[in-house]
């Protein structure tokens, strides 16, 4: 009997598994500081047809990881390619999970970058179950708008939260936000 080798085996190894291990391979080269090589494997497998589903968990690793070392451009670009993907329900919670500590992140830097993908993903989702994550990340935006006195971005977060499914969890955002939005109302000079 002759002696294989790895790559004989990789090739026999199905295409998911072999998908699995990039985004594993990706994760470990994000925790030990390799940041360009992580980058540039993951650019790699955004360029191979398919895979959505690792696509988005390595997107979704990469955006932690570059929120974690204060770089939101790069995490904005990978946060893109979950923009990009077919919105399947995995890539849809992956999604909202990225935006809720984007969001986070951009509070302070860019309001406005935080809302506009806030925005975007409001009016794309199709999952139910998202929706308790989407409206708390809403109620932060629209309290962080209260504060600036920003009124149009209020009302575009409202509006939006507004038209989110009405769960148990998201109604106590709504009722929240609702009660933001009088008190801006009562604040507002006549």
């Amino acid at each position: 009997m002759s002696q294989r080798t790895l790559e004989e085996l990789f090739a026999s190894v199905p295409e998911h598994i072999k998908a699995k291990a990039i985004y594993e391979h990706i994760l470990e080269l994000c925790t030990a500081g390799e940041e360009a090589k992580a980058s540039s494997l993951f650019e790699s497998l955004c360029s191979v047809p398919g895979h959505d589903a690792i696509k988005a968990q390595s997107a979704w690793q990469l955006v932690r990881h570059f929120i974690n070392h204060g770089c939101l451009k790069k995490a904005q670009s990978c946060y893109a390619v979950l923009e990009a993907l077919e919105q399947s329900d995995i890539v849809q919670e992956i999604r909202a999970k990225a935006v809720h500590i984007l969001v986070h992140a951009l509070l302070q830097h860019n309001l406005r970058d935080g809302c506009k993908i806030w925005l975007d993903l409001a009016g794309d989702l199709t999952s139910n179950g998202l929706e308790w994550l989407l409206a708390r990340t809403g109620l932060l935006l629209l309290q962080h708008a209260y504060q600036n006195s920003d009124t149009a971005m209020m009302q575009n977060v409202y509006e939006a939260l507004c038209c989110l499914p009405t769960t148990p969890h998201s109604q106590k955002s709504l009722v929240q936000a609702a009660k933001i939005m009088q008190r801006q109302e009562d604040t507002a000079p006549r």
